[in-house]
């Protein structure tokens, strides 16, 4: 019989089970270096506004380095802690990762250079340039030219970056400071200066009152005020008594926040009762001062409605001025500034003026 013929295989039997072997080796391994490299990502911690020992430490407890990279100024973050960081937080990195952090070198405190003479353009520039923030606020003068006449803090004076500067330089551009005469004759004010804090190193709305009490009392108005210099805290009823007695044509309260969050801002209030008409006025009041507030060197917020012991405890027609905030740095340097109170003073006086010559 004839023997059967056998093909020959093409391929060894031993070489496709190598190849095999190779495959799940390198699978194997592939899948090995992922899970490796898995187990060494970490995410990157925020540490800014950290000490740097904290920091360090923050970084260090998920196996990542630190190195300074520098340092800034600055008036927000303490000295010696950290502004920023590079990965930023959330960055997924891999353990031993260098985190470069700048540092806060905490606000740079210098002289006041000497602007005064100088283009008014100009002085703004150098003065934003060294970190300053700059207010310029238009006066009367003879000379027309564009020129720095006056500056507060005076120059040489040490300020840090952040601070506020105020420049005066000829006339005023848009709204002006001006007083127009009012005839308030038969108009009774009462003035409420919230009470300072004992911690407070100035008065500041008992300053505005008395600035506006002299204002509206010129213009020919009966002007109470519910404290005096020696009363630095006298209580809600007795100031609300004396409103009372004025029997006022209408109650401006004068005060201070203490919110971080700086500007003026009127708060118009209806009378005790919700007096649909009376808090129509309220606000229309409110909106009077905050549009005769609206002059170079004020920043001024929108009017809103609130309340407070003293205008829930009266039928009198109120507005309340909160003139600024003194937790916040730009409007405590104004507030050292004498001309503020006059500044603010002047505005509520026009607001009132312009309201009540229309009413």
């Amino acid at each position: 019989m004839p023997t059967p013929s056998h093909r020959r295989r093409l391929v060894p039997r031993s070489a496709i089970i190598a190849g095999i072997v190779i495959v799940i080796l390198i699978t194997g391994a592939i899948a090995a270096g992922i899970a490796w490299s898995n187990s060494r990502a970490v995410v990157v911690p925020d540490v800014q506004g950290l000490p740097l020992d904290i920091a360090e430490r923050a970084l260090e407890v998920v196996n990542l380095s630190t190195e300074v990279a520098g340092t800034r100024v600055s008036t927000d973050v303490p000295e010696g802690a950290v502004i920023s960081q590079d990965p930023l937080p959330g960055t997924e990195s891999r353990r031993g990762d260098v985190v470069r952090l700048i540092l806060s070198a905490g606000p740079q405190t210098f002289p006041l250079p000497d602007v005064i003479g100088m283009d008014v353009d100009e002085a703004r520039d150098e003065l934003v340039r060294r970190g300053l923030v700059v207010n310029v606020v238009g006066i009367s003068a003879e000379t027309t030219e564009s020129i720095v006449l006056e500056m507060f803090p005076s120059p040489g004076t040490s300020v840090n970056t952040g601070d506020a500067i105020r420049l005066s330089v000829p006339g005023a551009s848009g709204d002006t400071d001006m007083l127009l005469p009012y005839d308030l004759s038969g108009v009774s004010v009462v003035l409420d200066p919230a009470p300072a804090e004992a911690s407070d190193a100035t008065d500041p709305a008992l300053d505005v009152a008395r600035r506006l009490s002299a204002l509206l009392q010129a213009a020919g108005a009966t002007v109470s005020v519910t404290r005096s210099t020696t009363e630095t805290a006298p209580p809600v009823d007795d100031r609300l008594d004396r409103i009372a007695a004025a029997g006022p044509t209408v109650v401006v309260g004068i005060d201070v926040g203490r919110t971080g969050e700086p500007g003026l801002r009127v708060l118009h209030v209806g009378p005790a009762g919700g007096d649909a008409a009376a808090s129509t006025r309220s606000r229309v009041l409110a909106a009077a001062i905050t549009r005769a507030s609206r002059v170079p060197g004020l920043a001024v917020l929108e009017p809103r409605p609130a309340t407070d012991p003293i205008t829930e405890g009266t039928t009198a027609l109120t507005a309340r001025v909160i003139a600024g905030d003194i937790a916040a740095d730009a409007d405590r340097v104004r507030m050292a500034d004498p001309g503020w109170a006059d500044i603010v003073a002047r505005a509520i006086y026009r607001g009132l003026g312009t309201f009540l010559a229309a009413d």
